[in-house]
């Protein structure tokens, strides 16, 4: 997560290099000001790269904008996503073993299959699913017949 990005300031035709630190302070001291310039960030100053502000939870900072609604069930878009997120579905699409917990417990999935960027349709809507897994089975083998040897992330 970046703790500067860019935003075009239409007042004065240039491109200005803000903070998380200055956005913050803005927030509490100029509201006006501080919409502004978080409806205008971008990763550089070239407009290329659209960011938006998080400022809530742990990893606070400037990401790359979606192109979704906000939405978390509506159709997201891959190549709005973080070079991290990329990585990290990449990574996961190579292993054919994993462990996760669920319920407080530790299951062991093992993988006969993996789709990245699966599409699906569910009640009428169309998700994409990052990573798609068809499993041969889990220990405990319990979670193999309750999901149906299929599990979505």
């Amino acid at each position: 997560m970046l703790i500067t990005s860019w935003y075009y300031d239409e007042r004065s035709q240039e491109f200005k290099k803000t903070s998380l630190k200055e956005l913050k302070r803005l927030e509490y001291d100029n509201k006006e000001e501080f919409l502004y310039i978080k409806e205008r960030l971008y990763r550089s100053h070239n407009k290329s790269v659209p960011m938006i502000l998080v400022r809530k939870g742990l990893n606070q900072g400037f990401r790359r904008k979606g192109n979704s609604t906000g939405n978390h069930t509506s159709k997201s878009r891959g190549e709005c996503e973080s070079l991290t997120h990329q990585g990290n579905k990449e990574a996961l699409a190579t292993v054919d073993k994993l462990i996760i917990m669920f319920n407080d417990e530790k299951v062991k999935l093992f993988i006969k299959g993996v789709e990245v960027e699966k599409e699906i349709v569910c009640n009428g809507t169309t998700y994409e699913i990052d990573l798609f897994f068809e499993l041969e089975k889990t220990e405990p083998t319990v979670y193999y017949d309750q999901w149906n040897g299929k599990l979505w992330f």
